[in-house]
């Protein structure tokens, strides 16, 4: 294709140049926020952690009120063991969202593996009573209070969780390690 005008041609081949140039010196090519984050979730789901986490810090540092990326840069801080890091992240959310229920949950299961148990159940309650179907919250709550020490109540919500779905192979294997915790604590009275 031809232009008539000249500097028309070297904008056009400017404007196709320049992206290559640009991500050759180690800039990263011109993307939107969610193509960034669907790319470290993409990089967390086939394990490689360290790029999610880069990948994560890269969107932060361009749009730091992107809520579920601060929410996945938490869990990934907290599954390398940095819970500090990752309550902070929860938090921040948390303080311009009160009702994001993912920053919830993941906060939830972090003070769970912190032993800070009723902190836990007061957020999953929270979740629960705005969803009182939700299999998820319902069996995170159970799996809670088995680990702290309430196998009794924990049972009560792997059971409601087993009633909204009776296929999930998690909330089975949480009934029948309660199942089994109770009737060994049973056998030992005698």
């Amino acid at each position: 294709m031809r232009f008539s005008h000249p500097s028309l041609s070297c904008l056009l081949l400017l404007v196709s140049v320049a992206p290559c140039f640009l991500h050759s010196q180690g800039f990263p090519p011109a993307e939107n926020a969610d193509s960034l984050f669907f790319s470290a979730q993409r990089f967390q789901r086939t394990g490689d952690l360290n790029s999610a986490k880069r990948q994560v810090r890269y969107l932060l540092s361009r749009s730091p009120a992107y809520h579920d990326a601060r929410v996945l840069y938490g869990r990934l801080c907290a599954w390398e063991g940095d819970y500090q890091l990752a309550l902070v992240q929860f938090d921040s959310v948390l303080t311009a969202r009160f009702d994001h229920q993912e920053a919830k949950l993941a906060k939830a299961q972090v003070l769970s593996w912190m032993r800070r148990h009723r902190q836990a159940v007061e957020l999953l309650q929270s979740l629960v009573e705005d969803s009182p179907t939700s299999a998820l919250y319902l069996y995170e709550l159970g799996k809670v209070y088995w680990m702290g020490g309430t196998p009794r109540k924990g049972l009560e919500y792997y059971e409601q969780a087993y009633l909204q779905d009776p296929m999930s192979q998690e909330i089975i294997r949480g009934l029948a390690r309660v199942h089994r915790q109770l009737r060994s604590h049973e056998l030992s009275l005698y």
